[in-house]
């Protein structure tokens, strides 16, 4: 333990100035660590807000997948099922997939618009690309897009944005 004469002592052998600092420092400690417990704090608050908001994300991506496989089953069992009062067959089929992602994306904890949210399309090879491309909205269906969405900004209804909870 150095007293403050000792250190006065030694810094006036090294040519210091005792005047500049100051020999009573105490409390210096109490300001930084509550400074420094607000901005953990603050941190910690980011941390829990992300977190959640990723785990929402990886919730919505679940249902969607679901959604999307259900309704590519049923547009298989649908026209299965489909019986001789149908008058287009696949028109229907795409009508019962519709409603089957949003009953799956609704058993998920999530809220799809089976009208705008779901999309059928055809995906075919182009010979000029070489590559396969999605043609969305054409005919005979091979490819679906189911897509969650919390961008409403009511609170209260089923596909509300994410309440983080510091944010």
């Amino acid at each position: 333990v150095v007293s403050f004469q000792h250190r006065d002592f030694i810094m006036k052998k090294r040519g210091l100035n005792c005047a500049a600092v100051p020999s009573n420092r105490r409390g210096a400690i109490a300001e930084l660590a509550a400074m420094s417990i607000i901005a953990l704090i603050g941190f910690v608050a980011l941390g829990v807000d992300i977190g959640f908001i990723a785990y929402q994300k990886q919730q919505m991506q679940s249902a969607c997948d679901a959604a999307a496989l259900a309704a590519a089953m049923e547009i298989t069992h649908a026209v299965e099922q489909a019986d001789s009062s149908v008058g287009d067959v696949h028109a229907y089929a795409l009508a019962q997939a519709r409603e089957v992602a949003a009953e799956v994306a609704g058993m998920n904890g999530q809220h799809i618009d089976a009208v705008t949210d779901v999309e059928f399309g055809h995906r075919g090879f182009n010979d000029n690309t070489n590559e396969f491309e999605i043609a969305w909205g054409q005919t005979p269906a091979n490819v679906i897009k189911v897509v969650c969405r919390r961008d409403n900004p009511d609170s209260s209804a089923p596909d509300a944005r994410v309440q983080t909870f510091f944010a």
